[in-house]
């Protein structure tokens, strides 16, 4: 639901708690109205997609698909809206995507095209206000705070924002505007593609009162049938449900519910230059189909735990704390932690102690979602093991060759994807 971030967070971590008027943030007064901070949030248009014409534009108005490799049972990495329109969309099978679009044009995925893309809309976006938040490959959220009155108003900049990216990439996006990260993706959403949308804080009450709970980003359409079940079915109705009752169905998750039923968001925006000290580390994977076999939920837990490993190894980190979150069939969310004595870095003992950390009852219920995450980090203290020398100069290499040749070059043989018995996640896996 939530996607796999740096740091393992809860909602409430990631959207705060405090409530309005309690606000950290210096505000800013603009056309006779006080706004708390004034947020950008830039989504691409099916940017894959659109990179990839920019290259070959005989692609252009064409049903086209950019697919994770170029293996036989490669998924949809991203779709344009020519596709969409037959019922193509991310995360799908190439073979169905195929079947369902006839004449679909496929495309490998170039990462480091669209990175490359990416840092050009950062350098314009960054003309414009110097805090710039990379959210995503296709995302960015910008702080325009300080600077939005040099352009008259909030929306005035994003429209001159939106014109620059055009003309100098050749690229669209659309802008959300409003008063905090999470109303501004929501208003970004409004009006795909190309769109423009300013949510103004006198506005948001009324148009949160009536909206349905699942045109919220982070709100999928399971989660918006069990919040009916709670009798909310609008965001009005969820900010105002107690939240004995959101922690009872939802469990760890359920506070942060009622507040982006409100539109509270206190997560600032980060810029990519910031030096900011990173908390944790962590992977979370949300699985294609429930999961119930032990084996199966082993595997998943593993790739995230090497994950979790590489990029701590990367950055220089160790970490003492792990910590393991299931989401079940039914959206109920549970995370346990345990801080050892050691740091460590390896995956294989990041798995070793987030396979302690797991329910019991996982096998019986199924899972929907895991996550795994490393805190309490440190730089420069080593893993304390008895044969960390010759274990860390196998790391290493390990490390040196996956990034020399693929980060999934070498793997633990449990992880190879032709196993008898691997689960359907040969694109993750594989």
């Amino acid at each position: 639901m939530w996607g796999s971030t740096t740091g393992l967070a809860t909602r409430q971590s990631l959207l705060g708690g405090k409530r309005p008027g309690a606000s950290a943030f210096p505000g800013v007064d603009i056309a006779g109205e006080r706004w708390e901070r004034v947020v950008l949030h830039i989504d691409m248009d099916q940017f894959f997609c659109a990179v990839e014409r920019r290259v070959n534009p005989a692609l252009t108005g064409k049903p086209l698909v950019v697919t994770g490799s170029r293996k036989k049972r490669s998924v949809v990495a991203a779709a344009s809206y020519e596709s969409r329109e037959f019922g193509v969309k991310a995360g799908m099978p190439v073979g169905e995507a195929k079947r369902r679009c006839r004449g679909l044009i496929t495309v490998p995925a170039d990462i480091h095209r669209y990175t490359h893309a990416l840092r050009k809309v950062v350098v314009i976006a960054s003309r414009f206000t110097p805090v710039v938040e990379i959210s995503s490959i296709d995302e960015l959220a910008l702080d325009a705070t300080e600077t939005c009155k040099r352009y008259g108003s909030p929306d005035e900049l994003a429209a001159q924002l939106k014109e620059a990216i055009r003309i100098e990439l050749g690229l669209s996006c659309s802008i959300g505007v409003a008063e905090n990260k999470l109303l501004a993706k929501y208003a970004a959403g409004t009006e795909k593609p190309d769109g423009l949308s300013m949510l103004r804080p006198s506005e948001t009450s009324d148009r949160l009162e009536n909206l349905p709970t699942t045109d919220m980003p982070g709100v999928g359409e399971k989660v918006g049938e069990y919040l009916a079940e709670l009798g909310a079915r609008t965001c009005g109705e969820l900010g105002r449900l107690p939240v004995n009752r959101l922690k009872a169905r939802f469990g760890v998750v359920g506070e942060s519910l009622r507040m982006l039923g409100r539109g509270i968001d206190r997560r600032p925006v980060v810029p990519f230059w910031s030096d900011e000290e990173v908390k944790s580390v962590g992977n979370s994977l949300t699985v294609p189909r429930d999961v119930r076999k032990p084996k199966e939920i082993g595997r998943v837990l593993l790739w995230l735990s090497e994950r979790v490993g590489r990029r701590l190894r990367s950055d220089g980190y160790v970490g003492r704390r792990v910590t393991c979150a299931v989401r079940y069939p039914d959206f109920y969310t549970v995370a346990r932690s345990h801080a050892q004595k050691r740091f460590v870095d390896d995956g294989g003992d990041i798995y070793r102690c987030a396979a302690m950390l797991l329910p019991k009852d996982v096998t019986e219920k199924g899972i929907r979602m895991l996550a795994v995450s490393v805190s309490m980090l440190a730089r420069g203290a080593r893993p304390s093991h008895l044969f960390e020398n010759k274990r860390d100069k196998l790391t290493e290499a390990i490390d040196r060759l996956n990034e020399l040749y693929g980060r999934d070059c070498l793997v633990r043989a449990a992880l190879l994807p032709d196993l008898p018995g691997a689960p359907l996640y040969r694109e993750h896996f594989g």
